[in-house]
């Protein structure tokens, strides 16, 4: 009897945590309200309008972070669906919901162009304690493709990598990494947290540089970089340079023992001076290895990166397989398609 209630328990903990993560990644407001209908065996009862206003809409995570149209949109949801079936709707879900719907100035930024997203990483076990197992990340990017560069968005091969090192914290801990086109910064942060004797994270974008670095800092971070200098010895570097003027960047000079790398395959076009990189990179010091995550969009694109590095005498191994059942990861990361990532390992042969 007593397995059978912690059972219970611990399966209506899992579901609760899920909802709670999608709202946090801001998953869409009608997938949010379908999920919490659950809690409850599908019903729209108190409880579950409870759980919804008070465990996701005051979720002290969240923070400065919330979005007041993202909430109006998941309680304005939640309001139909129940007013559909019948359901009395909670006072307080009706007033917090009107409380949206009015506009005043509370200190965010501009909602037309930046959101705030937060994702929970932890051991990839189910616990009724999840909440307390896990760390968070919480990223701010554009609100969708026509805002800010590519590099301000978060990409589904970062979040691989950065689950890669958070399953070989021996990569990074003590070591000089150096990451290229870190964009909205998920891998670098993972990778700050891990102990390395040195992080530069570098970008060809200078808004993107910009925002990385604030969202370094909003993840208790200390990075110098053109916006932030901090006092004493800082790990973690955030630099502007593109792959094209790498070589003559004082950046080049670094001899990392690690090179990361994440959704750079965009355009055929970038191979040549993407393999440049990581061959100069990776002869800077023996040992040296390059990590790079891809998401399959153009598989014919990626064969041609390989090509073109092994043409260069780079070795290349497929690491996919080898990170296929991570024990520490993202949580309920509905974006995390592992059938369509791969990672590969690329370093110099020894003489």
């Amino acid at each position: 009897r007593t397995g059978v209630i912690a059972t219970r328990m611990s399966a209506q903990a899992d579901q609760e945590w899920r909802v709670l993560c999608a709202f946090r990644q801001r998953a869409p407001a009608k997938e949010v309200v379908e999920e919490a209908r659950t809690l409850c065996g599908g019903s729209w009862d108190a409880k579950v309008q409870k759980f919804v206003l008070e465990d996701c809409v005051e979720d002290s995570i969240c923070g400065y972070a919330r979005d007041r149209e993202y909430v109006g949109r998941v309680l304005k949801e939640l309001i139909l669906a129940a007013e559909r079936e019948g359901v009395q709707v909670l006072d307080e879900v009706y007033h917090t919901h009107a409380e949206t719907l009015v506009p005043h100035d509370d200190g965010q930024l501009d909602r037309s162009q930046w959101i705030h997203k937060t994702y929970a990483y932890g051991p990839q076990k189910n616990t009724i304690n999840a909440k307390e197992q896990y760390r968070y990340i919480t990223l701010r990017v554009s609100r969708d493709m026509f805002h800010g560069s590519t590099g301000c968005h978060e990409w589904e091969a970062g979040f691989y990598l950065a689950e890669f090192l958070m399953n070989r914290p021996d990569i990074v801990a003590g070591k000089k990494l150096m990451e290229i086109g870190s964009g909205s910064g998920v891998s670098g942060i993972v990778a700050a947290r891990l102990d390395p004797q040195e992080l530069v994270l570098t970008d060809g974008d200078l808004d993107t540089v910009d925002n990385l670095l604030d969202n370094l800092d909003r993840n208790g971070i200390a990075a110098s970089g053109r916006l932030a200098e901090t006092g004493g010895v800082c790990k973690v570097r955030c630099v502007q340079v593109s792959w094209e003027a790498f070589a003559d960047h004082p950046v080049s000079k670094m001899r990392p023992h690690a090179i990361l790398g994440a959704d750079l395959l965009y355009d055929p076009g970038v191979i040549p001076s993407l393999v440049d990189l990581l061959k100069r990179g990776l002869s800077s010091r023996v040992g040296c290895v390059a990590y790079i995550a891809t998401a399959l969009r153009n598989e014919s694109t990626l064969d041609a990166f390989l090509s073109a590095s092994e043409s260069h005498g780079l070795r290349v191994e497929d690491c996919t397989e080898l990170h296929s059942h991570p024990t520490v990861g993202f949580h309920h990361l509905e974006i995390l398609d592992r059938s369509r990532l791969r990672l590969h390992a690329l370093h110099l042969p020894p003489n």
